[in-house]
């Protein structure tokens, strides 16, 4: 964990709850999570904290490269008193656009999991907007939802739904709050595309949002959006 000395903050939103910074500003703690980060401000870690049974806590570990680019996600779950690796995955990123994942690979088999395919962002740019409703499909290699699914977005360049491209049926469906929380998260591929607000990457086990390589906490779990 980067340096410095933790302090806490009440922060409101739904129930109050408080969260624990270092000098940096950097998010520790919030009741729920604990957030490890390295001596570059980078997240590198996010697990489970509390005081109940700690049968089925959760972990995710991130990796990054020596340009700051996040390369690798590996997720956990407690079971027996030992962490148990759920899914373990590598990021190849577009080498222009800075950080922007393109495809997704087992660690273990280099096998594909997913792979994404970019265009104009909002600006009607490359990357004018961060990449705010630029992506254009999502194809998932394997799986009952297999296939190429078109991305289509509400007014903000949120996710709004995806389509497959061999049917033309809805297969994932997204609405989110004001502050970017997800209120109804359905179909079969809505768990499995990582881009939702603000085309911005979740991870499912923990809710938190990233930037290509800066970290965004839920709001529904912490009544604000957190960001670096």
């Amino acid at each position: 964990m980067c340096g410095g000395q933790d302090h806490g903050q009440s922060v409101g939103g739904q129930g109050a709850w408080n969260a624990q910074r270092q000098q940096h500003g950097n998010l520790v703690r919030d009741g729920r999570w604990v957030y490890s980060w390295d001596a570059e401000n980078r997240l590198v870690r996010v697990m489970s904290y509390g005081a109940g049974d700690r049968a089925g806590w959760r972990r995710v570990d991130w990796a990054y490269d020596a340009l700051g680019r996040r390369i690798r996600q590996t997720s956990y779950v407690l079971s027996n008193g030992v962490w148990v690796v759920t899914e373990d995955l590598k990021f190849v990123s577009d080498a222009v656009w800075f950080g922007r994942h393109v495809v997704e690979l087992n660690a273990t088999n280099h096998a594909l999991v997913r792979s994404y395919v970019w265009g104009l962002d909002l600006s009607e740019t490359l990357d004018g907007a961060g990449g705010v409703r630029g992506l254009l499909w999502v194809r998932l290699a394997s799986g009952p939802a297999s296939g190429t699914h078109f991305v289509t977005y509400d007014g903000n360049g949120n996710v709004w739904q995806l389509v497959s491209a061999s049917t033309g049926t809805e297969t994932a469906h997204y609405e989110y709050g004001p502050l970017g929380e997800p209120l109804r998260t359905t179909g079969p591929m809505s768990k499995e595309n990582p881009f939702r607000f603000s085309t911005k990457r979740t991870d499912n086990a923990t809710t938190s949002s990233f930037t290509n390589t800066a970290f965004t906490r839920s709001a529904r779990e912490s009544g604000q959006i957190e960001t670096r």
